[in-house]
């Protein structure tokens, strides 16, 4: 038998400091956590030493805070940078940078970006593999899907390199993209706003509004004008009882982006807008068991003018017109607001808002629980958690998982 041959010492892998990632188990918790909170608050961004996706992620179970962990998502730069072998799965798009949602669909965690191929997580949040949704998908996914609570599908205006148009995906609710359609638009370089109502998907592109019946072509589509001619995140949209529908959108100004509503009419190809709110604000959502679908209530971050950080909470009231504001004055910056239902039948916007928050005293990190019986007051729980160095872009509550 041949002689054994040494092998070489292997050398130490090169590794940046921003690589590090945290675990913390014994948080400190301010108050007390309901025990109907069991899930997982998570958020999303790009790293901000390296644009590369950093997750943040707490875990509550039955009133406790069980952990806090911060994980790299491991795209091809971030393991050139480890030493570690490159992430499975198929390679179609000319980035992998999945650095803007997090959402659950089909059993699967994955990471979103805006043009590439999605990043599936492990239940604890490491990188698992690239995914193209069973090979059914031939190019990136969308960094905003919009999930349907009723049917269990997901929707997104894809925009791709390869392509002058927004491609509309529907991804069923087994995994499996079941429809691709070209919707062609000057406009697909940047992340396009996009809403789905029970009847209809609703596209943007700069002065203009896209209209097209949810099951239908690009045939079907309608261009309606708008004016002045912006529209940025969407907090939800719906139909009315005859041809027209509602979008409810957060859209840029002069004094910060404010809430405003459009009715919009495909059929007369008009569309009449108008202010909800005149304050500052972002990141806004909706109880999500009513995306999709008439909602009364709405969350979003309140912004200041200087720096354009969330100074508190908002919870609207889109019945009444009146608002109520969480936070303000308490030395928080607030992150993207996340709203639980406090069960699955509760009424809507009976529950909590979660959000990742900062002191800009002491420059502690934690997340907070507000009760929206009592929005106004002071929160429900507060829970420490560690510094997180990335821009924040979406913030998501996953249920708990039955694994």
């Amino acid at each position: 038998m041949a002689p054994a041959i040494p092998l070489a010492p292997r050398a130490p892998l090169r590794r940046h400091a921003r690589l590090e990632e945290t675990e913390i188990s014994a948080l400190p918790v301010k108050g007390e956590l309901p025990e109907q909170l069991h899930g997982t608050l998570l958020r999303i961004g790009p790293d901000r030493a390296d644009g590369q996706p950093l997750v943040a992620a707490l875990r509550i179970r039955q009133g406790h805070a069980e952990w806090f962990r911060t994980r790299r998502v491991r795209t091809d730069l971030v393991c050139r940078i480890t030493g570690e072998l490159p992430a499975p799965g198929p390679r179609v798009c000319p980035s992998d940078n999945a650095n803007s949602a997090v959402i659950q669909h089909a059993g699967r965690i994955l990471a979103l970006g805006e043009g590439v191929l999605p990043y599936e997580l492990t239940p604890d949040f490491a990188t698992k593999a690239r995914h193209d949704f069973d090979g059914t998908l031939p190019f990136g996914f969308a960094a905003n899907a919009v999930h349907d609570p009723l049917t269990g599908e997901l929707f997104a205006a894809v925009t791709t390199a390869a392509a002058p148009h927004l491609w509309y995906v529907v991804v069923d609710a087994r995994g499996r993209v079941r429809r691709r359609e070209p919707i062609p638009t000057s406009s697909c370089r940047e992340t396009p706003a996009f809403a789905v109502t029970h009847r209809h998907a609703v596209f943007h592109a700069p002065g203009r509004i896209g209209i097209m019946p949810r099951a239908g072509t690009a045939h079907q589509l309608t261009w309606v004008d708008i004016e002045p001619g912006c529209v940025g995140s969407v907090l939800n949209a719906f139909d009315l009882t005859d041809d027209r529908l509602v979008l409810d959108t957060v859209r840029p100004g002069a004094a910060g982006p404010t809430l405003w509503r459009f009715t919009l009419d495909p059929v007369r190809m008009t569309a009449a807008g108008e202010v909800l709110d005149h304050h500052a604000q972002g990141s806004p959502t909706v109880d999500p068991r009513h995306r999709g679908s008439e909602c009364r209530y709405g969350f979003a971050t309140r912004l200041t003018h200087t720096s354009g950080r969330g100074s508190a909470l908002i919870r609207h009231d889109l019945v009444t017109g009146t608002r109520q504001i969480h936070g303000p004055g308490s030395g928080r910056v607030f992150g993207a607001p996340v709203f639980v239902p406090r069960s699955p039948l509760a009424p809507e916007g009976d529950g909590w808002v979660l959000a990742f928050t900062h002191q800009t005293g002491s420059g502690s990190h934690e997340v907070v629980a507000v009760d929206t019986n009592d929005f106004e007051g002071e929160p429900t729980a507060v829970v420490g958690v560690a510094p997180v160095d990335h821009r924040e872009t979406q913030a998501t509550w996953l249920m708990a998982a039955p694994w």
